[in-house]
């Protein structure tokens, strides 16, 4: 919450799901397996449509 990745106003909502998955992908061997395999798998996740 206090990154400005979190608000908490109304329950949990991400306020910068790009960055927080940016984060995640860049430290994902930081965290356990579940992670690494996620961060494997970000690409399919993300859309860029200019």
């Amino acid at each position: 919450e206090d990154a400005g990745l979190l608000d908490r106003t109304d329950g949990y909502a991400l306020t910068e799901p790009e960055r927080l998955l940016t984060l995640v992908v860049r430290y994902a061997d930081s965290f356990d397996a579940d992670a690494v395999a996620f961060a494997d798998e970000a690409a399919d996740l993300v859309a860029y449509d200019p």
